[in-house]
């Protein structure tokens, strides 16, 4: 009987050892399972992270490169305008007749874009170059006797005088505005 009861103790052994063994087994899986499934999350909110982070730092990027290329752009149509209008104010001092002719070409079709306070300021500017125009193309349409308009020649050439001086003032007021706008405030040397 000794033998059949170790038979049976041995298989019980052997069973118990295959039942721990099984149950070690699946738990083991089970943890490198569970294990895996938690590293293939974190992976994954990582890698999502770093794509949203990659994509602000992209949108940075781009609204960076847009401001600096308005910036420039705005720069580099602010000058061409305060280019064109101080060329006008010196030609206004020739008082030749095609000035009208000429700043109407130049400044009919200028349209400016930027914040209210630099288009009015351009505006202005246009303005007051077209009442040069204005005051150049009266006195030259006036008679050309000397003595008979003396007096209104010598006024409008006063008052020609006075808005051309008027202008210059418009454009340096321009001036500062639009390098307001740009972020190019001269520095308190310059002022």
């Amino acid at each position: 009987m000794f033998p059949a009861l170790m038979d049976a103790e041995t298989s019980r052994l052997v069973l118990v050892a295959a039942i721990s063994a099984t149950a070690a087994l699946v738990a083991g899986l089970g943890g490198a399972t569970l294990t895996a499934m938690i590293h293939r999350k974190n992976t994954k909110d990582t890698l999502a992270a770093a794509r949203e982070d990659d994509e602000r730092r992209w949108h940075r990027q781009v609204d960076r490169e847009h401001r600096l290329w308005l910036r420039d752009t705005k720069q580099q149509a602010y000058a061409k305008f305060v280019s064109a209008a101080t060329a006008a104010a010196s030609h206004a001092y020739s008082l030749d007749p095609s000035y009208a002719r000429n700043a109407l070409v130049t400044f009919d079709e200028v349209r400016l874009v930027g914040p209210s306070e630099v288009r009015s300021a351009g505006k202005k500017v246009i303005d007051q170059i077209l009442e040069i125009g204005r005051l150049i193309s009266a006195k030259h349409s006036m008679d050309p006797e000397p003595d008979a308009n003396a007096h209104v020649l010598q006024q409008l050439a006063e008052e020609i005088s006075a808005t051309i001086d008027e202008l210059g003032r418009l454009i340096r007021e321009f001036v500062s505005l639009a390098r307001k706008d740009t972020g190019a405030e001269p520095e308190a040397s310059e002022a």
